[in-house]
This record gives structure tokens, sequence and C-alpha cells, in this order.
């Protein structure tokens, strides 16, 4: 593990986490009360396409994602707000073997998972991702092959997704040679704001804006103290 890119990593995640100073301050709870009706009618509308891997608006008789079992309503307690959120896994990672930068195993004192393998909010993750509106518009795309990023300094929405996702295996940790991965865990998240950038924003995503990411977990390593 090259630590100057996961210090890149961790510096290029700001984006994801800082919420300006300026900003007023945000009401969860108001802002939740208006979005779960438009997350609601979008899960009831709206369909995995397993041809082109998208989520694509019904037209015919497709299964609604809320009645499609590979859809799991996340539950969390956040600034004292009951939210639910969403993860689609269409291809769940095949690594369940979770090392850390030494190439160590998880220890055992580790926080159980329900999927086994997946990354808690303590580990660096290797993601490919895309964020876009409800309305299908595109505001971002990572493809990095060698970047991590710390779980903990991301959103929460992201925090709370990745633990239904496990990742696959790197064909070399040679920092010198770029990587490929194989039999990675795919899915979307479908975020609230309160769980996202609330009324801050980020780049092109608005204030009070609900987010859906397409994402490859392609590896999960553990955050070892000795980092």
């Amino acid at each position: 593990m090259n630590f100057k890119k996961i210090c890149l990593a961790l510096v290029a995640s700001i984006i994801f986490s800082c919420t300006p100073d300026t900003i007023e301050t945000f009401d969860h709870a108001a802002q939740y009360v208006t979005e779960k009706p438009i997350v609601d009618e979008y899960l009831a509308t709206h369909y995995f396409d397993d041809v082109d891997k998208e989520i694509k608006e019904i037209d015919a008789n497709q299964t609604a994602l809320i009645n499609d079992a590979n859809l799991q309503a996340l539950s969390t307690n956040y600034n004292d707000v009951d939210y639910v959120m969403y993860s689609y896994v269409y291809e769940q990672g095949q690594n369940e073997d979770v090392r850390d930068q030494n190439g160590n195993p998880r220890g055992e004192d580790a926080v159980v998972r329900d999927v086994v393998g997946s990354p808690d909010r303590d580990d660096l993750v290797n993601v490919a991702y895309k964020v876009f509106s409800l309305d299908g518009e595109v505001y971002e795309e990572s493809k990095r092959s060698d970047g991590f990023l710390y779980l903990d300094s991301l959103i929460e929405g992201w925090r709370i997704g990745m633990a239904v996702f496990r990742g696959g295996y790197s064909n070399e940790d040679d920092s010198e040679v770029y990587r490929e991965y194989t039999e990675t865990g795919k899915g979307f998240m479908i975020i609230p704001s309160g769980l996202a950038y609330q009324n801050h924003g980020s780049g092109f995503i608005g204030q009070n804006e609900i987010i859906v990411f397409k994402i490859e977990l392609r590896t999960v390593i553990s955050y070892g103290e000795d980092l």
C-alpha cells in the first residue's frame, strides 16, 4: 500500500464531507419529510435494467425497484432523525478476506458484519463511482484504479450504504503497476440530502438534493493503527 496515495485520497475525499461555515443550519427533520415521498415515488417508478446495468424509468411491465429483492432499505438515526436510505446490489463482490495494509487478516476484535468482507467506516476503500440526480443527470464520475478513500471521511450515506457491499480482488499490489480488479461489488446507493451534501451542495450537486451513486467496490483494506 502506497502511503502517498492514501494521503492524496484523504485530501481528495474532503470534497465529500466538508461543510462551509457560512451555510445556514440544515433542518434534517423538515427536509427528510419533504424528500421521503420523492424517494418512494422514484422507487415505484424506476427499475434496474439488467442489460445496461442502469436504473431506468418504467415503461412496460418491469419490476419496480421497491419490489426488487436486490433493493435493501438501510435505517439509521443521524442528527436525531430516523433516516432510511437504499442500496441496490446487482453483483456482489467475492472477496470475504479483508486484509490490512501489511497483508494481515482483519483482527478478531473487528466489528461483526452482516456481509462478510464488507467495509466499516474505519476502512480504506477503492471505489469507482458515478453520481447522478433522480432525473439521471450525471454530476461526476471517477474510475481511478489506484486511489483509496478513508470511508470515515466521506458522507454519511457512503458509510451506511457501503456496508452491504463486498470488494473484489486486485491482480497486483505493486504501486508501479496499473491495477485491475475482478469479482467486485457493484450496485447503487440512493441517498437523501441529509446523509449527503445537505444544503451546501458539492460541485454540480445542488442544495437539498437527493442523489444516486452507481458504484463498483473494488477492494477493502482494514485501516490499521500503525499506518
